[in-house]
């Protein structure tokens, strides 16, 4: 699906191959544990299953919810990590008043200082888009994500239950979503993943915004939708309100308007833009951000003048006694 030019009978030529050398490279280096980064790469999926065979245990590494750290997940990553599959369990972690006053710290130096894991690109984009935008109506935009690298594809069972229980691709969202927006005259702006070109796929309703600055894109918005990308974070940093038709680590965290059936997701929208984001949610948001920083989150150490999260020291102990 992610090359569309390869052979015929490649991909399945390819799987059986990787099988083999992952399965002869355990087989001499005999790891008692195995790091993954990124579950969802069709090559990671293969080594992952060959580990599984080998009862070796594995942790999934990747950028962290936040800007500025990392996460390292024995369960897996977003809807199938650990704070989402067992958010409930997460939801009981303590944390202290001092933890929460962290907690506002963090949130306000990444507010302020616009830190992003990608550099943000300097241009007139969102200019141009305000211009499109009609000034009487309220602004939805839709994020789309690397479908293939966020436990989309193959869309089956198992994705719908851990990932995206009614959305299949972030096509198909945006294309509900337009008729949403059309039935409302709602501005819409499409913002596709830049990893991921989805080439002519413009509704006449909406605005396609493909290189601009992620912050000032959040800014002019009036409620952000997305199926599970980590710019739902991005967004509650901004102090936007969020609906998410997916699953990543925000699930009953009590900070997002949820819309889990495609027959919920009108009624959510229109509860969002008349609500926004509410002062419980900003509550609710102070003390999940706490236990992130405190439990779940390590410091990935780039240069900045605020540094946050765990020490990354701390994994090698958590890895030693499987807590991660």
């Amino acid at each position: 699906g992610q090359f569309n030019d390869v052979g015929k009978n490649y991909p399945e030529k390819i799987s059986i191959f990787l099988d083999m050398y992952f399965s002869k490279i355990i087989e001499k280096i005999q790891p008692e544990k195995v790091i993954v980064w990124n579950q969802f790469n069709a090559t990671h999926d293969i080594f992952w299953h060959v580990s599984k065979k080998k009862n070796i245990p594995v942790i999934f590494a990747e950028f962290g919810v936040i800007p500025g750290t990392l996460n390292f997940d024995t369960f897996g990553q977003m809807g199938e990590s650990a704070v989402s599959c067992h958010f409930e369990k997460f939801n009981k972690l303590e944390v202290t008043p001092t933890d929460i006053k962290y907690s506002q710290d963090v949130q306000e130096y990444i507010y302020e200082s616009k830190i992003n894991r990608n550099i943000q690109p300097i241009n007139d984009e969102i200019s141009k888009c305000i211009k499109k935008l009609k000034k009487d109506r309220p602004t939805i935009c839709f994020f789309g994500q690397s479908d293939f690298e966020a436990g989309l594809v193959p869309y089956n069972a198992y994705v719908k239950k851990y990932h995206s229980p009614w959305c299949s691709s972030s096509i198909d969202g945006y294309e509900y979503i337009a008729a949403l927006a059309k039935k409302y005259d709602w501005n819409l702006i499409f913002k596709p993943h830049p990893s991921l070109p989805y080439g002519d796929v413009a509704i006449d309703n909406s605005i396609i915004i493909d290189k601009c600055n992620l912050h000032d894109l959040l800014d002019i918005c009036d409620v952000i939708i997305t199926i599970a990308s980590q710019v739902s974070y991005e967004a509650l940093l901004r102090k936007k309100p969020v609906v998410m038709i997916g699953y990543n680590q925000l699930r009953g965290k009590g900070c997002i308007y949820e819309a889990y059936e495609k027959c919920q997701l009108e009624k959510v929208i229109n509860v969002a833009l008349a609500n926004g984001f509410t002062k419980d949610m900003q509550k609710n948001f102070d003390i999940h951000m706490a236990r992130l920083l405190k439990y779940y989150l390590y410091n990935d150490y780039v240069k900045r003048s605020f540094y946050y999260g765990k020490n990354i020291d701390e994994v090698i102990k958590c890895l030693e006694k499987g807590e991660v």
